[in-house]
């Protein structure tokens, strides 16, 4: 980012219930454009070029496209079928478009022309169905592989369709989608684990487990004018005080989970804009045993959770930066019903009421 905008640019994201962002002042607001996205110019058009700078605390988990997490940063390498939107709408990435039966018992995807791997490669339906076989087994990943389990058959009718018949209706598989990166088979059958090939925005240059990752543009990305940055440049810490030390002389432009403290400090120092990503899915919870005493007593449970005072523990330990929730979902969740989300309010009378009820 420093041959494209100032050396304070700077982007800081909290992974502490939802994900909170400080971005310097006199940069605006990172679109939500798709893969390879980054800041605006002054007149809110992409501005393409530079290098962006990133610290980040813990390494990431190798060069398995197949054990990628949410805020992996090497995950830029590889592209997904799909994606779902901020209002939860399915948006085609490598697909161009995905078709399920009304019963959900099959899904048809039709992959988008001209899609090429790091190596030059065409991206086929072959490679599609090799990439969900092999998330198929729960020594991969457990996690993914009980996102592709209801896969049962899969084939490919030509070059650029994958047709899956699931074991049973799967209407959430758009939810499994955007979870499942494409590797490049060819590349892993030859490289194995020690080199990273996709179609993404952004291919592999180096990787030295804790302390560094690098990634160059991929310029012949499917995606038009995309991506606008000419490498990331990804620093990998353990101490967060270094990181947020190097953040704050220039060196780093973008900084994942700095420490609470911290992050507010910079908020309220007023050169950087705030913001706050609600569809994070972190939160920290409370839960009762209910197979053991007291608390298989619903009166009980009751009592406590009207002994909490939930608005306190937020404005008290994380410094009024998340939200008290009763539910386990965000507001952003279609299952979040703030009527729901009041059923507890703090109340010590009801605590003393229902705990002498059991």
């Amino acid at each position: 980012m420093a041959s494209a905008f100032s050396r304070r640019s700077a982007l800081a994201l909290l992974a502490a219930g939802g994900s909170a962002a400080l971005l310097a002042a006199c940069v605006p607001t990172l679109p939500a454009a798709g893969p390879g996205a980054s800041s605006g110019s002054a007149a809110g058009q992409p501005k393409p070029g530079g290098t962006l700078k990133i610290g980040v605390l813990g390494d990431i988990q190798g060069l398995d496209g197949h054990l990628t997490t949410g805020l992996d940063y090497l995950r830029r390498v590889w592209d997904v079928v799909s994606v779902l939107d901020e209002k939860l709408d399915t948006v085609p990435v490598l697909a161009e478009s995905l078709e399920l039966t009304p019963d959900a018992t099959q899904m048809t995807l039709h992959l988008r022309k001209g899609v090429k791997f790091h190596t030059g490669r065409d991206l086929t339906s072959d490679d599609v169905i090799w990439n969900f076989n092999r998330l198929k087994d729960p020594k991969v990943n457990p996690i993914y592989a009980n996102l592709v389990k209801p896969f049962n058959t899969m084939e490919a009718p030509d070059a650029a369709t994958v047709r899956v018949t699931f074991d049973a209706p799967n209407p959430f598989v758009v939810d499994a989608l955007p979870n499942l990166s494409m590797i490049d088979r060819v590349s892993f059958e030859q490289f194995g684990l020690s080199k990273a090939v996709g179609t993404g925005p952004f291919t592999f240059v180096e990787y030295v487990q804790g302390d560094h990752l690098t990634l160059q543009k991929n310029a012949s990305y499917w995606m038009q004018g995309k991506p606008y940055f000419d490498q990331l440049q990804t620093r990998i810490f353990t101490d967060p005080q270094a990181m947020i030390t190097e953040f704050e002389s220039g060196s780093l432009d973008l900084v994942i989970q700095p420490a609470l403290v911290d992050w507010v400090r910079i908020q309220k120092a007023g050169n950087a804009q705030a913001l706050l990503n609600t569809n994070s899915g972190n939160y920290m919870g409370l839960a009762f045993n209910t197979t053991q005493a007291p608390f298989n007593d619903k009166r009980v449970r009751q009592a406590l959770q009207y002994s909490i005072d939930r608005q306190r523990i937020a404005d008290s330990v994380w410094q009024s930066v998340e939200k008290p929730l009763t539910l386990l979902w965000f507001p952003s969740s279609p299952a979040y019903d703030a009527a729901k989300n009041g059923t507890y309010p703090f109340d010590l009378e009801k605590t003393r009421a229902l705990l002498e009820q059991a």
